[in-house]
């Protein structure tokens, strides 16, 4: 059994010449996972370096913010079958609503920092941001703050309750999580939901926002039959259109999860994720939207401002590593899978073709 983080093959050729490359790997041959291969001329002396190569951002100090991602809720009315939050072995504190005091050194930092944001803001990470009864105001001070960034803000719409029509008018995209229309299978992958109640409440949602809501469906093996039927639901509501999101096992190895993916592959970000600001209820800032235990270690506001924690050494060894394609060395990384995007978008088209068949008959 070999044991690295790096393979190197190495060859030489006597004279210039065509050379083809045919490269297969498993995505799991035993523990041993291949994320990225990457072919390197060298000349006399030594090799280029290529450790950015993929990457669109390459600066350090950071001269931007890609996204911000706030959990201002660590509370989650849903434990879905393949997310990591609400079950017994996420050894984590039980969350709460972000406290008026991180909020407000957030948003003094990210308007006093300097740096743009190119993305966007969004409310919602291990939680239902709804359950903040504060967020229509949050998203107001935001938004006056930050002119033009858009706000976005996801939910499964469980906690939708009238009141929050602020909430909806404030943000600009409201993301709906449903994964299924069949009430067994609904309740299957989001338990503790139950279809009769929630329903009622995602449509109401839905019809509210109109064309700033986009339904989000995680696309995998035990709802690929369903998909243009939400699609179709979904546009037929009011809503702008569907995000078809490749499946990802939120880099938790749970039994019944593996089996959902359609075309797995090792996740391999590149340094362009340090460019994210991502910030749990508590302050704490993490390394991706995919850390249910907590293991980064980037800083947190209760304790330091945050244009000190984007330039904090923490912050620029994780860019190097991600650069220098060093996943084994973050934890979170070792474990992470996401589908095939192409595998995903096959998926899709074949759903929105058989939809249109069974359509189409007479």
């Amino acid at each position: 059994m070999t044991l690295a983080d790096h393979l190197i093959l190495e060859f030489r050729l006597e004279a210039p010449q065509e050379v083809g490359l045919r490269l297969w790997a498993s995505t799991a041959a035993g523990q041993f996972r291949l994320r990225a291969v990457k072919v390197q001329r060298a000349d006399p002396g030594d090799a280029v370096d290529w450790s950015g190569t993929h990457g669109q951002l390459d600066r350090w100090p950071l001269d931007r913010i890609r996204n911000v991602v706030i959990g201002n809720s660590g509370i989650c009315t849903a434990s879905c079958l393949h997310c990591p939050t609400n079950k017994p072995w996420l050894q984590v504190p039980r969350g709460e609503v972000m406290p008026e005091r991180i909020f407000d050194r957030l948003l003094e930092g990210l308007a006093g920092c300097g740096l743009p944001i190119t993305g966007a803001i969004g409310f919602g990470l291990f939680g239902d941001p709804l359950i903040d009864r504060n967020l229509a105001s949050r998203i107001g001070r935001l938004k006056a703050a930050l002119l033009g960034v858009p706000v976005t803000v996801s939910t499964t719409g469980a906690a939708f309750v009238p009141r929050q029509a602020a909430v909806v008018e404030a943000a600009d995209s409201i993301a709906v999580h449903v994964e299924s229309l069949v009430p067994e299978v609904y309740e299957r992958l989001m338990a503790p939901l139950r279809f009769a109640t929630v329903m009622p409440r995602v449509e109401a949602l839905l019809a509210l926002a109109g064309r700033k809501a986009v339904l989000a469906v995680p696309v995998h093996r035990r709802n690929r039959a369903e998909l243009a039927a939400l699609e179709a639901w979904a546009i037929g509501l009011g809503a702008r259109g569907v995000d078809f999101q490749p499946f990802t096992n939120r880099a938790a190895m749970t039994e019944g999860v593996l089996e959902m993916h359609i075309s797995p592959i090792t996740g391999a970000c590149t340094q362009d994720l340090a460019y994210d600001l991502i910030i749990d209820w508590d302050g704490r800032l993490l390394t991706c939207c995919n850390d249910f235990p907590k293991r980064s270690d980037l800083g947190s506001l209760a304790t330091a401002a945050l244009p000190d924690l984007l330039e904090d050494q923490r912050r620029h060894l994780l860019f190097r590593q991600l650069r220098n394609r060093d996943w084994q060395q973050i934890e979170g990384c070792r474990t992470c899978l996401f589908d095939d995007p192409l595998a995903t978008r096959e998926a899709v088209q074949a759903a929105r073709h058989g939809f249109s068949q069974v359509a189409a008959s007479p």
